[in-house]
């Protein structure tokens, strides 16, 4: 979070409008429905204060280590500050300011544990077990230890060409601190993917087993909030693991069982904004499925590894 705003975005409640003052001097009146004025005026600043009858916030632009730029609210109260994804800024209207700050308002709910019903998951958060007689293919897992230079992994190949083997072996032999999660086909709804994929995060040694509970809460709440708002919790706990003594590799296998576009829009800002010290390897897929992946992916064409397995 940035230094206090420069500029204050106030309600008038005579006047109707949004009055904008900077350093106590008038500057500028924005009508509620004039979009084209507000993002004209939006376009131009990095950060504002923003006084509402639903409530007030500190507003920032923060940039990703990774590309990109997206808006953030913040608001304290009783020494406690709380943090809300805004989007970006094409997409940041004064009503959704106003929705955030009376979200804020409200008080949070305590964090839930894993839904029962996800115990079922335990068998698939670890590697399976490697057969007797096996072919370690040296080449292969060289290419594999480039997992750890780069956010995202995609891994490659028909069934049965031995991917799933071939990051067994993998985990087996690295030193970095792995989440294993394989996917069936009743994965495919947001929130049984994103809970999958927090419990195999607390089965990594990196993160305590309480880890993800505030997002947990959110998912599986009446109403819950957008999937990049839940997001942005699960993503602070990330990055807010201290003095990690490894990398944290993330291997999701069979992926190509995802077919909702709400888990591929919400995997795209997953690894937008990926922490540094977080490597993500999705397995199973063909040449034709990773290019639809790299379409929805916006760190695609930048900073991905690409992995064909051969028999």
């Amino acid at each position: 979070m940035g230094r206090t705003p420069l500029h204050a975005l106030t309600w008038s409640k005579e006047q109707r409008l949004y009055e904008l003052h900077t350093q106590d001097r008038l500057e500028q009146r924005f009508q509620p429905t004039d979009d084209a004025t507000w993002q004209s005026w939006l376009r131009e600043v990095t950060s504002f204060a923003f006084h509402s009858p639903a409530g007030s916030l500190n507003v920032y632009l923060e940039r990703r280590p990774r590309g990109g730029a997206y808006w953030y609210a913040y608001q304290t109260k009783e020494g406690r500050t709380r943090k809300r994804y805004l989007g970006r800024t094409e997409t940041l209207s004064l009503a959704h300011l106003e929705q955030t700050a009376l979200s804020l308002r409200r008080k949070p709910q305590p964090p839930q544990p894993l839904d029962q019903g996800m115990l079922v998951l335990s068998g698939r958060l670890a590697p399976p077990r490697l057969p007797a007689a096996l072919v370690e293919r040296e080449p292969l897992l060289s290419a594999l230890d480039g997992a750890l230079a780069t956010p995202l992994t995609l891994l490659s190949a028909p069934a049965g060409f031995g991917k799933t083997t071939l990051l067994s072996i993998w985990v087996r032999r690295h030193g970095a601190q792995v989440a294993w999660l394989s996917l069936d086909e009743l994965d495919n709804s947001p929130t049984r993917f994103w809970v999958a994929l927090i419990a195999a995060l607390r089965r990594c040694g990196g993160y305590a087993p309480s880890f993800g509970e505030t997002a947990v809460a959110l998912l599986e709440s009446p109403q819950p909030p957008p999937i990049p708002t839940i997001l942005v919790a699960l993503l602070q706990e990330l990055e807010g693991r201290s003095a990690p003594p490894a990398p944290i590799v993330l291997i999701v296998d069979d992926y190509q069982v995802i077919e909702d576009p709400a888990i591929q829009q919400g995997m795209s800002f997953f690894l937008e904004h990926l922490p540094t010290s977080v490597h993500l390897i999705l397995a199973r897929w063909t040449w034709r499925e990773m290019v639809e992946v790299l379409s929805w992916c916006s760190i695609g064409n930048r900073s991905e590894r690409s992995l064909t397995v051969t028999p």
